[in-house]
């Protein structure tokens, strides 16, 4: 279930730059598409078969928070309104007004849930918008803290590295929700990583 964008729409509205004859160097080194050259890309933006419970008060929060930082303005995606949650490294995360969540990757891919609360932690820790997390499911009674995050949502990639050269990714056990119980187990069924 994937709908290919232009390339020279996505670069531009998601800000990605992408190599190309047609880019020039900016300061730090970074290429930049020049605006009025259009390229063709080979990426892909992949549906989720769900939707997350995006409220209008939320997403109006989403739009307020996110225009008082630097960030990508939303875009319109099968027309409707998304925002990027995060478009580093790996595939690019877009959720829009009515919750579905996009991949804008080379590939298809098959969206899972666990992908959207790990692209949710990024994008608030990416952003401080602290309204990414009430996408979260919430945290159900008897619910334990993650034994291997100790409920920071991230753990250390390569812990015995001194602190200035640690890297941390969204935890892999509990998704970046924090906490582990049956529940988050059912969900986790249909992993993808």
């Amino acid at each position: 279930m994937a709908s290919p964008l232009s390339g020279a729409t996505a670069l531009r509205t998601l800000g990605l730059p992408r190599r190309s004859p047609n880019c020039r160097s900016s300061r730090g080194g970074a290429r930049l598409l020049l605006r009025d050259q259009l390229v063709t890309s080979p990426l892909v933006y992949s549906r989720s078969d769900f939707r997350l419970a995006v409220s209008a008060e939320l997403w109006q929060s989403l739009l307020v928070e996110l225009a008082n930082i630097r960030w990508p303005k939303p875009v319109e995606l099968e027309g409707e309104d998304a925002i990027v949650l995060d478009g580093g490294m790996g595939p690019a995360w877009l959720l829009t007004r009515s919750g579905v969540l996009f991949a804008h990757w080379d590939e298809p891919l098959a969206v899972t849930l666990a992908d959207a609360h790990r692209a949710i932690v990024v994008g608030w820790s990416r952003t401080n918008v602290g309204a990414l997390l009430l996408l979260l499911p919430p945290r159900p009674a008897g619910a334990s803290d993650c034994d291997r995050c100790s409920g920071t949502r991230f753990c250390a990639l390569n812990p015995g590295a001194a602190p200035s050269n640690q890297f941390s990714i969204v935890c892999d056990r509990c998704d970046g929700v924090s906490w582990l119980s049956a529940d988050l187990a059912a969900m986790q069924t249909n992993l993808r990583w």
